[in-house]
């Protein structure tokens, strides 16, 4: 696993992405603003079907899933339709990496969310242990607090430097074009 040393390194390299988690959530709420539903719930639907999928898939799955609740989306795997249906059902929504993401975008700013971006990031496997994940997440809190700044803003620099590393661009929440789009029957490319 990688020391809290070298995160530090890479969060710096990915600070231009720290405030990732407040743009997506004001992308967020003027999706849900635009689509007419609840901005919390739209967080809490994007969040509980973000397992396995690009950020642009997974804003098209919260759009259609506030617009149709019990339509499952083209492509959209059945276990995580299943937590969508349990979280409508209970309110809760579970996992390691699902939960701390949704109290992320809901403004939690000691949230880390780890994800497959950051086990790569953190020299561990894309299924840690439950130690490992523990251990991940403290250091970075760890690497947080060296630079002063909140949980999920490290784990956004880390995550986007990562994504970088991968020869990839880092995503952004493009929420409220692809709501426009949809309000304006326009197709959501890939998912119908």
């Amino acid at each position: 696993m990688r020391s809290t040393h070298k995160l530090v390194e890479m969060a710096l390299l990915g600070q231009d992405h720290m405030h990732w988690y407040s743009q997506a959530r004001d992308e967020c709420h003027d999706a849900a603003e635009i689509i007419g539903t609840c901005p919390e719930r739209f967080i809490e639907i994007l969040a509980v079907t973000s397992p396995r999928v690009s950020v642009t898939r997974n804003v098209k799955y919260a759009i259609m899933l506030s617009v149709e609740p019990f339509t499952r989306p083209s492509g959209m795997l059945r276990k995580v339709y299943a937590s969508y249906l349990r979280m409508l059902k209970t309110g809760d929504i579970l996992g390691r990496k699902t939960k701390p993401f949704a109290a992320a975008l809901h403004g939690d700013v000691s949230a880390i969310p780890l994800d497959t971006w950051m086990c790569k990031a953190l020299g561990i496997p894309a299924k840690p242990s439950a130690v490992q994940f523990r251990e991940a997440t403290r250091r970075v809190a760890e690497c947080a607090d060296y630079l002063g700044w909140w949980g999920c803003e490290a784990q956004a620099a880390i995550w986007a430097t990562a994504v970088r590393a991968a020869g990839r661009n880092v995503p952004a929440v493009s929420a409220i074009t692809l709501a426009l789009d949809y309000v304006n029957n326009l197709p959501l490319q890939g998912v119908r």
